[in-house]
């Protein structure tokens, strides 16, 4: 399987190994593990949460490296908050603000700015 190719590479997990480290001290473990005892469900939704906000966009990401440029993932990748903040709109209902309207244009128009020296090149 391609995702375990790609979590098995040394850099990867030396990756999550650090970056789980590092987020330990911001775990009131206590507090979880007595969670987890009186509703066995968080952590079936706990996973849930981590694989689809976390693994598969990872796992995803990377293979898609595999079939396009560096440069082209990175402008793809850069639409990501935009994209965030229309689906949280459309999704689950967040207020459309200034601010939000602000930050989507400026992020399009950069993609837009992007895109266009590449084709005059």
């Amino acid at each position: 399987m391609a995702s375990s190719v790609i979590i098995s590479s040394p850099q990867n997990k030396a990756f999550f190994m650090a970056v789980t480290i590092s987020l330990i001290p911001f775990v009131k473990l206590p507090e979880v593990f007595s969670s987890l005892m009186t509703s066995p469900a968080l952590l079936g939704k706990g996973l849930a949460l981590g694989l689809v906000s976390t693994f598969f966009p990872f796992v995803s990401y990377t293979l898609g490296l595999r079939q396009m440029e560096a440069g082209k993932a990175s402008v793809l990748a850069f639409a990501e908050p935009m994209v965030a903040a229309v689906a949280g709109i459309v999704v689950f209902g967040e207020m459309l603000r200034v601010e939000n309207v602000l930050g989507i244009l400026l992020i399009f128009t950069a993609l837009v700015v992007l895109n266009s020296r590449k084709i005059k090149r």
